[in-house]
């Protein structure tokens, strides 16, 4: 029994220093590239939405022309259909005012 455990740890260590000389090797082999951070002067502009082009179809978005109101709401909705509390429902309400 002793003699079991001794030879599956000898060759999990095996295994160990094997998958290490590997890492090593694709490590070696893989070209250095420089951790640069991102350059914060390019930010892209999010793109202007066309009117055309907004949510249409459902009826309230033509009732709300604010879409983040529209967000909120829709938050508001989602919560009512779950256990919900209902201070934070009445304070995202009172953001919409």
């Amino acid at each position: 029994m002793n003699e079991d455990i001794y030879t599956l740890q000898q060759d999990a260590l095996r295994r160990v220093n094997e998958m290490r000389s590997r890492a090593r090797a694709n490590l070696a082999s893989e070209p250095k590239r420089e951790n640069k951070p991102p350059d914060k002067s390019k930010k892209e502009a999010p793109l202007p939405l066309d009117e055309s082009k907004k949510l249409k179809g459902f009826p309230l978005f033509s009732f709300i022309k604010d879409q983040e109101q529209l967000l909120v709401l829709l938050l508001v909705v989602l919560l009512i259909g779950e256990d919900f509390d209902e201070g934070l429902v009445l304070a995202l309400l009172y953001i919409c005012l």
